[in-house]
């Protein structure tokens, strides 16, 4: 039996001189651009990004953001919170209509892309299952797969993402490049698709859903996709990629990390901590051909920014860091800190300093040491696109996904074939297999997917708290078996009865 490679080899590069390793293979130029030129960051090229950069301001005076206010210059990264903002929870955002919200944050995004500014969006998104906040742990990720019960409600926020992806435009139309960091910081557990909440078999597949969904169904191909756990991971690449997505779902490799402890007078050994996780994170962005930034960082509990700007110890932070970064970590495309969301006492926000605080002087200097740190028209130049790598057909099954519970004793099986076009699949040939001797016939739907249903009854299985694994077979026309996304490509369920269900 043949069988074709999957999409890049596990430690090589899969981007040359005249490809890249992207995700979406139909990216458009600019989009391919941008994660050209971040991919290839040297010494020199680190980027300064900040979240709500003109919308969140300490100083009321800095009516375009505390950064411009010091310096005469916006950083060379714009963030916002897709999640919040498209529900009208934060800026842009207003009200509870996703439209307008989409709206409203794509002329920021434009407005950004003027300034000479990269745009990334996080995603906090509320939990699907209870409609509480992000921080509402119940596990729910499972069931925002095709199928479950709230797949239809997670839908709309992907649709609000793909609204706004598909109205960031300049004004002779071009789609501005987006970098979107969903289900961040995962290896948490203060987030619903956080560790305990889901494993790390359904986190990723629900990240490759987010991605197939954006790209394959709503047609979105000014999207790079960043992964980024939260630290610390002392070095050790193990911690990190054990939910890595695989490379066809992800474009940046991302960390985040805080500097909360102020007992001493510098940050040298929180910024030593970092350097040490970020080599890390290069390495293996380097072997797949992809981008490594410090998606999110600052200083945190005991050691932030005090509410009346006096007292701060280490006011050489931002250079300190970005001075370690250059010179240990020279591949960093962007270091990206939060919002000066201000408040009051022990809610104070501030992750810069602002006019008339103890940092300014040294953070004007900051911004002064490398021209690529900040905003500017070469900085958003998407002029020079390489091709995109091309992607060699995989097979996964999509639901159940390993390590799930299975009660029902009609279970809904769906594959999802990825990196082959429609043309070249023989439909007829799609099974899914189980170690006890069936075979599942699939049918074809629509976007790369496949359906069957596994009747444990007709085939004698009971559900008796044994285990079940699956595995799938797609070939093509040619007769060549596509390989597997991930691992050997089997899932294993659990078979429990509806009394033992939890």
């Amino acid at each position: 039996m043949s069988t074709l490679p999957a999409f890049a080899a596990e430690g090589k590069s899969a981007s040359n001189g005249n490809s890249v390793n992207i995700s979406d293979v139909n990216a458009t130029a600019e989009t391919r651009a941008l994660f050209d030129k971040l991919k290839n960051s040297g010494k020199g090229d680190l980027r300064f990004g900040q979240q709500h950069t003109t919308d969140e301001n300490i100083s009321s005076s800095a009516s375009q953001g505390d950064v411009y206010e010091m310096t005469g210059k916006y950083p060379a990264v714009f963030g916002w919170d897709a999640g919040l903002a498209l529900r009208g929870a934060e800026k842009p955002g207003s009200g509870a209509d996703k439209n307008a919200n989409a709206k409203a944050l794509a002329q920021n995004i434009t407005d950004a892309d003027s300034k000479g500014a990269i745009v990334t969006l996080s995603a906090h998104w509320y939990n699907p299952g209870t409609g509480k906040d992000f921080n509402d742990t119940t596990a729910v990720a499972s069931e925002l797969l095709p199928g479950g019960k709230y797949s239809d409600t997670f839908n709309k926020e992907l649709d609000a993402i793909a609204a706004t992806a598909q109205q960031a435009k300049r004004s002779d139309g071009t789609l501005i490049p987006i970098i979107f960091r969903p289900l961040h910081e995962n290896n948490g557990s203060w987030f619903w698709w956080g560790t305990t909440h889901a494993s790390a078999s359904e986190y990723k597949e629900l990240y490759r859903y987010i991605v197939d969904y954006l790209r394959d169904v709503k047609d979105v191909h000014n999207l790079l996709y960043a992964y980024s756990p939260g630290g610390v991971f002392n070095g050790d690449s193990t911690d990190y990629l054990a939910t890595y997505p695989g490379d066809q779902w992800v474009d940046v490799l991302g960390y985040d990390e805080y500097d909360s402890d102020d007992s001493a007078d510098d940050s040298s050994a929180w910024i030593n901590t970092v350097v040490k996780d970020m080599k890390m994170v290069s390495d293996q962005a380097s072997q797949r051909g992809k981008i490594v930034a410090l998606t999110e960082f600052g200083r945190s509990g005991d050691r932030k920014f005090k509410e009346s700007g006096t007292g701060d110890k280490d006011t050489k932070f931002f250079s300190e860091l970005a001075e370690a970064l250059a010179e240990n970590v020279p591949s960093t495309a962007y270091m990206m800190t939060w919002a000066n969301f201000g408040g009051g006492g022990d809610n104070f926000q501030a992750y810069t300093p602002w006019k008339g605080s103890d940092g300014e002087t040294d953070f004007k200097a900051f911004a002064d040491s490398n021209k690529n740190l900040m905003a500017s028209k070469d900085n958003v130049d998407y002029s020079n696109a390489p091709a995109a790598a091309m992607q060699n057909g995989s097979a996964r099954i999509v639901t159940p996904v390993d390590g799930n519970r299975v009660t029902d004793t009609k279970v809904v099986v769906r594959v999802k074939t990825e990196g082959v076009k429609y043309s070249d699949l023989d439909l007829n040939s799609a099974i899914v297999t189980t170690d006890r001797g069936q075979n599942v016939k699939l049918k074809y739907s629509c976007n790369g997917y496949f359906t069957g249903i596994l009747d444990l009854n007709a085939a004698g299985i009971n559900l008796d708290q044994s285990k079940l694994t699956l595995t799938p077979q797609v070939k093509t026309k040619d007769g060549k078996t596509l390989a597997a996304a991930d691992g050997n490509g089997s899932v294993t369920v659990k078979l429990v009865p509806n009394q033992s269900r939890r």
